[in-house]
């Protein structure tokens, strides 16, 4: 199973017809809703995220955290584009995982806790629309 999502192949119809027919293979909604979520990303965010919040306070812990941040911001597309099959398309879908990673990394906490804007709920509520949402979007063959 590719790591990114598999565009379906479309096909244009004649000008008697409206639209464009979907035919064969690609993710459907549900596996494009997993799959632009970076879990291995995150999955490391959240566990160094607790190492640090539970330094002693004597170390830069917010500093650290927004290091932390910084770096899983950047690396979410460049793990993704080097996971990516050859030829596959990959643009929206990283593009789409790193917003993925910022909006889970706001709803969780991390350095945002500690902001006075941060609001758990409005980022629990942005994560909900996000995740659903996402899977409208879907990556056109040859889209790298």
């Amino acid at each position: 199973m590719s790591r990114l999502v598999r565009p379906r192949h479309t096909t244009v119809l004649s000008a008697d017809d409206v639209g464009t027919r979907t035919s064969g293979g690609g993710d459907d909604y549900a596996t494009r809703v997993a799959k632009y979520i970076p879990g291995e990303v995150l999955a490391g965010y959240i566990s160094i995220g607790g190492i640090i919040s539970g330094l002693d306070a004597s170390r830069p812990r917010p500093m650290l955290a927004w290091l932390l941040f910084g770096l899983c911001l950047v690396l979410t597309p460049v793990y993704l584009a080097r996971t990516a099959e050859k030829g596959q398309p990959k643009t929206l879908h990283l593009a789409l995982s790193t917003v993925a990673f910022a909006v889970w990394a706001y709803a969780v906490g991390g350095p945002f806790a500690a902001e006075r804007w941060h609001d758990p709920a409005i980022g629990s509520i942005a994560l909900g629309i996000f995740t659903l949402v996402s899977g409208v979007f879907e990556p056109k063959p040859g889209d790298s």
